[in-house]
């Protein structure tokens, strides 16, 4: 066992996997610490670095549906998946073959109905 890292403490007050215990009505829950929440958010911005004024979380999902759709790369292949996703065949192939880019299509209304 590491001594640094081991301590008896109230749940409320330690970090535990990323985790933290708080005080609800029936005892404890859990909830991602402070911590672990604003490492994500910095690693987020570093792996998505640009800046657009729109709030974090919005921003923070349309970047990740922009890394989702680079990957699919293939026409073929975004085809498929949004037809996975249960978009219509038409739709489907309309939107997978748009010469947009990745930014302006992951704020698309596709995008909003995933």
């Amino acid at each position: 066992m590491n001594k640094e890292k081991s301590a008896v403490d109230r749940p409320s007050k330690r970090k535990f996997l990323g985790f933290t215990f708080y005080t609800a009505s029936e005892g404890y829950d859990i909830r991602i610490h402070d911590k672990s929440l604003k490492r994500l958010k910095k690693k987020i911005k570093y792996v998505t670095s640009r800046s657009y004024s729109i709030s974090i979380d919005e921003w923070t999902r349309r970047r990740l549906r922009m890394c989702i759709w680079k990957q699919w790369k293939k026409p073929k292949t975004k085809i498929k998946n949004l037809i996975s996703f249960g978009i219509q065949k038409s739709k489907a192939y309309e939107w997978g073959n748009t010469r947009k880019g990745y930014w302006r299509i992951a704020n698309s209304l596709f995008c909003l109905e995933l």
